[in-house]
């Protein structure tokens, strides 16, 4: 039976379409929950069980693709305080439990971190007023920490180097470093320490906590090289630093070229 035009005098009762094979409508579309005005395609649910807006190229279980005039996804919540515009979560988990923004514009990242997928990105503080004159990125683009192999240069004895750690935040490294147990030797070569993690812009004093008398200030420069200085300027040689029973403890933070 066909019917070439159905109005609410026509059905008093809810109607159930059983078919199939494809309902299709020309014109536009409205229903208390739905109001479609669309001129062209904008919304297909694929044989996946998939939803695209604007585009069937991807593969998420919901995809939303601007065309390039148009912001892609829009999310505001009620405004009432006690609710989040936008969270996620994982199969069995509590709403929220991955990532979520509450109505004060704060993210919280419930597991996992944040990753930087690219090098040179980072966190933008470009927005803070107080920024220096000078001021030449507001980008904190990059945090590690590690260990690095420290060793004496140009001695022929023996040491124990311990606690040799450091933290890169952005473009300054801080370093710590522990030196013990130096053999009995005559080296007069002045004591200097190789083998830091990133080359250095520039010279850069070092703390140094050492039980001996002579001992003035140390100094890495850009040959990544930690000097060792007596009270009068000159160089702290090896065999000014006590052997078995001298130790250094030292700290220090340098700019990496």
């Amino acid at each position: 039976m066909a019917l070439s035009k159905i109005t609410t005098e026509s059905i008093t009762n809810d109607v159930a379409i059983n078919t199939s094979g494809a309902i299709t409508t020309t014109g536009a579309f409205t229903s208390k929950g739905i109001d479609d005005n669309a001129d062209a395609n904008a919304v297909t649910i694929d044989s996946s069980e998939r939803l695209h807006v604007g585009t069937e190229s991807l593969t998420s279980k919901l995809n939303v693709v601007g065309d390039g005039n148009t912001t892609g996804v829009s999310i505001k919540s009620g405004g009432n305080g006690s609710v989040h515009p936008f969270q996620v979560t994982w199969a069995t988990g509590a709403e929220g439990a991955m990532l979520k923004v509450d109505d004060n514009g704060n993210t919280h990242v419930g597991i996992g971190n944040l990753v930087i997928g690219t090098s040179g990105k980072g966190i933008d503080f470009s927005a803070e007023t107080n920024s220096a004159s000078g001021s030449a990125s507001a980008v904190l683009d990059d945090y590690e920490e590690g260990t690095f192999t420290a060793a004496f240069t140009n001695f022929s004895g023996s040491a124990t180097f311990s606690n040799a750690v450091y933290t890169k935040i952005g473009q300054m490294v801080f370093f710590t470093l522990h030196i013990t147990g130096k053999s009995n030797t005559s080296d007069g070569d002045q004591m200097t320490v190789s083998g830091f993690p990133f080359a250095v812009l520039g010279e850069h004093p070092a703390s140094v906590g050492m039980n001996d008398n002579e001992f003035g200030h140390a100094m890495v420069n850009t040959a990544e090289y930690l000097y060792f200085y007596n009270l009068t300027g000159g160089p702290f040689t090896y065999d000014m630093f006590p052997h078995t029973s001298g130790y250094a403890r030292i700290q220090g933070a340098y700019r990496i070229a």
